[in-house]
């Protein structure tokens, strides 16, 4: 049914599978280790992953109270009127961003370490 030709670019086309697959599994980039603040484009803190504490970043009139804990962090309050950004959840990941539009606050985190400016946290 099939000839020798389809067999090894089936043979092919599997082990390609496999290998972007392992590929995206261990994508290698390790655990984050910071959490980077930005308010407004600005980056204005780096919260270490290692350690567990909430942060409250006061900018631009507005007030965001950031947790980590466990390697893990969220936006637990926000005074923006919408409060998406509180329920985005938990981001773990290198490269995930918790966002809050109204307060233009981000949160992004990423594994190598650089140092930023620290911002009025309590």
């Amino acid at each position: 049914m099939f000839k020798k030709g389809d067999i090894v670019l089936i043979a092919a086309i599997a082990a390609l599978a496999l290998i972007i697959g392992a590929a995206m599994f261990f994508d290698g980039g390790g655990q984050p280790e910071e959490a980077i603040v930005s308010v407004g484009g600005k980056q204005v803190k780096t919260l270490p992953l290692d350690t567990d504490v909430s942060y409250t970043i006061c900018e631009n009139g507005h007030t965001n109270v950031i947790e980590v804990r466990s390697g893990k962090v969220r936006m637990v309050s926000a005074d923006c009127p919408d409060g998406l950004c509180v329920g985005q959840g938990w981001i773990d990941s290198e490269g995930q961003t918790l966002v809050c539009l109204p307060n233009r606050v981000t949160v992004t985190l990423r594994t190598n370490s650089e140092t930023a400016p620290d911002a009025v946290v309590y």
